[in-house]
């Protein structure tokens, strides 16, 4: 049998990180003043769901002035 069973007594603790490294890379480019533009990529990961989850972060931090956009196939992050 390939599966494995095995008892615990207890379930352990859940770890996730503080600061999503999304999250990171927004407040880098807002900071930025010299770059109105970003272009971003995460190997693995599709354009629209790399554009999805910063825009999700921009919107639930309530961040002004930038919007994300994607062009021929790359994420861009756009100061406003």
């Amino acid at each position: 049998m390939s599966i494995k069973y095995e008892p615990v007594k207890e379930l352990p603790k859940r770890e996730r990180p503080r600061r999503s490294e999304y999250e990171a890379i927004i407040k880098r480019f807002i900071e930025d003043e010299e770059t109105k533009y970003a272009r971003v990529s995460k190997e693995g990961v599709k354009p629209s769901s790399l554009a999805s989850v910063f825009r999700g972060i921009i919107k639930r931090k309530k961040y002004t002035g930038v919007k994300v956009s994607i062009i021929q196939g790359q994420v861009y992050l756009v100061k406003e």
